[in-house]
């Protein structure tokens, strides 16, 4: 019998940004705004603001500075204390190098996520980066080695040679768990009134799962497309970010296991094929 993860993470798995709504980068899909959906933090404070409420786990995140980066080696030490005492943490690490990335697994980060970029126009014109497809690649690598599991992050909608490089990034380094997100119109921004549609999500999806890769809907993606998750159960996908209840009833009368979860869902990815 077919299993569908549905993840609600919720209260009781915060994302926090250890920058509060601060981003020195401003890339055209975003500028910060995402951010401000989080619970503000910074590193001197994340493990008392994160001791004051009721969780299991968190997803550390942050704006960049001007140079791309996100700098979490203020908070190792809080993360360590905070996995010693049986919380799950996840972070959303930017280019991490390869010290970076062994640090954040040593201090007992369950999963380093990253953006995974294919196209040098996209990484230059639309994020305003000085990096390339292949800065990228070292970054999974170094993730993927860290002793933490490693799950990219893939924005659909940006350019499909952008989407597709990095589907082929991911399976060429050996890592199969990913979650493909689509490009969201965000008011205020260079790409205000443009968002992915539901036929290259679909089609970024099909690309993957023949790839052999285990995509995930990530919960970053435009409510509008309100026929995509169905598609997406029938096309053999098996983990969902927030879906609506309407395709967990669906899913369920198709005879299909639904475990729901209230973590994010780079924690509780439901296991590969084999």
């Amino acid at each position: 019998m077919r299993t569908i993860t549905a993840n609600y993470p919720g209260r009781r798995f915060p994302a926090v940004s250890v920058t509060g709504s601060q981003c020195g980068l401003g890339c055209d899909h975003c500028r910060g705004s995402f951010l401000k959906g989080m619970m503000a933090s910074d590193p001197a404070s994340l493990e008392r603001d994160l001791g004051t409420i009721d969780v299991d786990g968190v997803m550390i995140s942050g704006g960049c500075d001007a140079e791309g980066r996100l700098d979490l080696s203020g908070c190792t030490a809080a993360i360590s204390n905070l996995t010693a005492k049986g919380m799950r943490v996840a972070v959303h690490a930017v280019l991490p190098t390869a010290a970076e990335c062994r640090e954040l697994a040593e201090a007992g980060v369950e999963v380093i996520c990253m953006d995974l970029h294919g196209d040098e126009d996209v990484i230059r014109d639309v994020l305003h980066l000085n990096a390339s497809a292949q800065d990228y690649r070292e970054s999974l690598v170094a993730a993927r080695d860290s002793g933490a599991r490693v799950f990219p992050h893939v924005t659909v909608g940006l350019s499909r040679q952008d989407w597709e490089g990095a589907l082929r990034m991911a399976a060429g380094c050996g890592v199969r768990e990913l979650a493909i997100l689509g490009l969201m119109s965000v008011a205020g921004t260079p790409l205000e009134g443009t968002e992915v549609s539901e036929e290259e999500m679909l089609e970024a999806f099909r690309t993957a799962l023949n790839a052999n890769l285990e995509p995930t809907l990530g919960c970053m993606r435009p409510r509008s497309l309100r026929h995509l998750e169905r598609k997406l159960l029938h096309m053999g996908v098996r983990n969902f970010a927030s879906p609506s209840r309407s395709t967990v009833v669906a899913a369920e009368e198709e005879g299909m296991t639904v475990v729901e979860t209230a973590t994010c869902c780079c924690i509780s990815c439901t296991s590969p094929r084999g």
